[in-house]
């Protein structure tokens, strides 16, 4: 795995993406699908442009 952000490819899978996170792809699906994350198609896949690792991907301050 890339050391840096910036050596990440471009866009990356929802695998690549969750492991990055070290979460589920599932849980990779349900943030896309919720809009906490930003993804584009690709014919029939799905790409997450490597910039949304930058943002609070989904994460929500503690009440």
């Amino acid at each position: 795995m890339p050391h840096s952000i910036a050596e990440l490819p471009r866009y990356l899978t929802r695998k690549e993406f969750a492991d990055h996170l070290r979460v589920n792809p599932r849980t990779v699906d349900r943030m896309i699908r919720e809009g906490e994350v930003r993804s584009v198609r690709i014919r029939r896949s799905v790409r997450i442009p490597r910039e949304e690792l930058d943002r609070d991907a989904g994460t929500k301050p503690n009440a």
